[in-house]
């Protein structure tokens, strides 16, 4: 069965109760934390929990960048906090800063592929369109065996650029994309994560992208790794948890609040 006869599907957390919150605070909660310390999410309880809810004492897990070679885990004991609200009265980004101590992750390494390579070009065209000729305006692309049953590539294809660079030269409209996806080797189709299509009629700046922040673990107990992104224009951002799970995308998504 080919894969694009099931929809990915996306969950979007929007709200959380404050019991809810309060309940994953303590010693059972885990926080997922990128390299510069900023929160990304956090769980305990079995809750999900945003990122400005988050506080007090916790178990931090590091999101570990896309770098070639084998992946290794930082994990520390640490503390959660907040700095002070911003010009239009939010909470900032939870922080957290802890002691870490690394821990390498045996017969798992990322493979950055080169965007620039046609055999790839032509694989993410044909993954994302269910099979059809062509090539895709690879922007960045990275391969890694998550399950041990072979292996997943990431993608991001962005031709807005190529797109703007022909509409200046003879003025005519033209359809950009930019999509981020996963896809195997027995595929019909990716999965993908985001997509944002529209007909591009001049320069803006309401385009979006996409960009890796690294992947992380949901249960350490069974390695089971999910993948973190940023994506959305200057207006609209948001950071995202993606998890991948019998061919089916599951997202938990942040939205970033930011004054206008």
């Amino acid at each position: 069965m080919r894969l694009s006869a099931i929809m990915p599907v996306v969950i979007v957390l929007l709200a959380l109760s404050p019991a809810g919150a309060q309940s994953a605070q303590g010693s059972e909660q885990r926080a997922i934390v990128a390299e510069d310390g900023v929160v990304v999410t956090c769980f305990g309880s079995g809750v999900f929990v945003f990122a400005d809810r988050c506080v007090g004492p916790a178990r931090i897990e590091y999101v570990y960048p896309i770098k070639e070679g084998p992946i290794v885990w930082k994990t520390a004991k640490g503390e959660i906090s907040h700095d002070d609200k911003d010009a239009c009265g939010f909470e900032t980004r939870a922080r957290a800063v802890g002691d870490t101590k690394a821990e390498t992750m045996p017969n798992r390494a990322i493979r950055i592929l080169d965007p620039h390579e046609k055999a790839l070009r032509e694989r993410v065209y044909s993954a994302y369109t269910g099979g059809g000729k062509g090539e895709a305006a690879v922007e960045a692309a990275f391969a890694l065996d998550l399950d041990g049953s072979g292996e997943l590539v990431f993608f991001v294809v962005n031709d807005a650029a190529k797109v703007a660079e022909k509409f200046e030269a003879d003025q005519t409209p033209a359809k950009y994309s930019i999509i981020g996806g996963i896809y195997g080797k027995d595929w019909g189709t990716s999965a993908n994560f985001y997509y944002e299509s529209s007909m591009y009629q001049g320069a803006t700046d309401a385009i979006g992208r996409i960009d890796f922040v690294g992947l992380t673990r949901l249960d350490p107990s069974s390695n089971e790794m999910a993948l973190v992104v940023d994506s959305g224009n200057p207006f609209s951002r948001q950071r995202s948890v993606v998890r991948l799970a019998h061919n089916l995308i599951f997202s938990i998504i942040t939205p970033d609040l930011s004054c206008m």
